[in-house]
């Protein structure tokens, strides 16, 4: 007797978008199935070229980078081929895309509330002795863990604030006159 196939049944895949919209450089991207899959059987390509490890498990594939994602990329995961767990169903070529957390860097520095003009042959900005000097970044950061320091010194915990977002802070110090700073 002829058995009738399973209409409609088929094998698909997405990438879990993470809460920050973006992935984080050390994390991974879990890639789930709508089906079980047989976790010997897959077989992946990363664009671009990253070295990563891959862990499957049931209907979830974690793919993380060996060393890190470079920032601020769009990256392109394919699945070049994947099987169910009972071998009835397979899918190849699926092709899905994420992008990682931006390069976090200086965005610019303030004075008592005034851009600082940082241009080439730009003089040096005079500060006063009670100036308030805050540092943007271009994303935000951990504030739990980074230390905002003046000429390589540890800032004291009481004499710095961190915005809200985390995208800022203010540290106020008290600054001697004719001296270099450098936050």
């Amino acid at each position: 007797s002829v058995l009738p196939a399973c209409a409609g049944q088929s094998i698909s895949a997405s990438i879990i978008k993470p809460k920050a919209g973006y992935v984080r450089l050390n994390e991974p991207v879990v890639v789930t199935f709508n089906q079980k899959i047989d976790t010997k059987s897959v077989r992946l390509a990363i664009d671009p070229s990253t070295e990563v490890t891959i862990q499957a498990q049931s209907t979830r594939v974690l793919v993380s980078p060996q060393k890190a994602w470079l920032p601020g990329q769009i990256y392109s995961l394919s699945v070049k081929s994947v099987n169910t767990s009972d071998h009835s169903l397979s899918l190849s070529n699926w092709k899905g895309r994420f992008t990682t957390q931006p390069r976090v860097g200086i965005a610019g520095f303030l004075v008592d509330g005034k851009p600082v003009n940082l241009a080439a042959g730009t003089p040096p900005t005079t500060i006063g002795p009670l100036a308030r000097v805050t540092i943007a970044f271009t994303a935000a950061m951990t504030t739990s863990s980074a230390q905002p320091t003046i000429n390589d010194q540890p800032v004291p915990a009481g004499s710095f604030t961190w915005a809200a977002d985390g995208k800022s802070v203010e540290i106020a110090g008290s600054y001697l006159p004719y001296q270099v700073y450098r936050f």
